[in-house]
């Protein structure tokens, strides 16, 4: 005679999910993808297998692990913190997976996968630290620039807009006739 066993017994599993449990991705996973648009990109940086990302993209995943769902916490909260520094949520994307020479030229995606929570602070105060460096450079530049440095004026160009390069180029021409004008008597010429 066959013993059915019934299906609340400890020694099978539920099919059916339970209201508390997430499914078809991690929480954040969607916001996840605008700073990671390649799959593989959101592979490497959360850890995972190819087939799990798959999933989370298509909405089908039958079960989440608390393990990935803290990683995409965890990514995503790094991504959302160094993202005022960026020009677009992908040019977050693109500077974890650049190598930073600050990093011995590893990676950025890697400190968030080796240190957790603590990567993704530490993560924040280096671009944070960049972006403070790059402004009293770009500060530099511009000193230099009046003083009629070309090289500053091309570095500074190459930031610009279209409509600012233009009234810099019509800036440097009235400088320039105004140097003229002057004749030997400018010391900045």
């Amino acid at each position: 005679m066959r013993t059915i066993m019934p299906a609340t017994s400890p020694t099978r599993k539920r099919n059916h999910a339970s209201p508390n449990r997430p499914l078809g991705a991690p929480a954040g996973y969607r916001e996840l993808r605008a700073f990671l648009p390649d799959r593989m990109q959101r592979q490497l940086a959360l850890g995972v297998t190819e087939n799990t990302i798959i999933a989370w993209d298509a909405g089908r995943a039958q079960r989440v692990r608390r393990e990935h769902s803290e990683k995409v916490a965890t990514v995503l909260h790094a991504c959302e913190q160094i993202r005022p520094f960026f020009s677009s949520a992908s040019g977050v994307g693109t500077f974890l997976f650049t190598p930073q020479l600050v990093l011995d030229n590893y990676e950025p995606y890697g400190l968030l996968r080796l240190r957790g929570q603590l990567g993704a602070a530490m993560l924040a105060q280096l671009v944070e630290n960049a972006a403070r460096i790059a402004s009293a450079l770009r500060e530099q530049l511009a000193i230099q620039a009046v003083l009629g440095d070309d090289s500053a004026w091309d570095a500074i160009r190459a930031g610009l807009s279209d409509s600012a390069r233009k009234h810099l180029e019509q800036s440097e021409a009235k400088a320039t006739a105004a140097r003229t004008q002057r004749g030997s008597r400018d010391m900045l010429s």
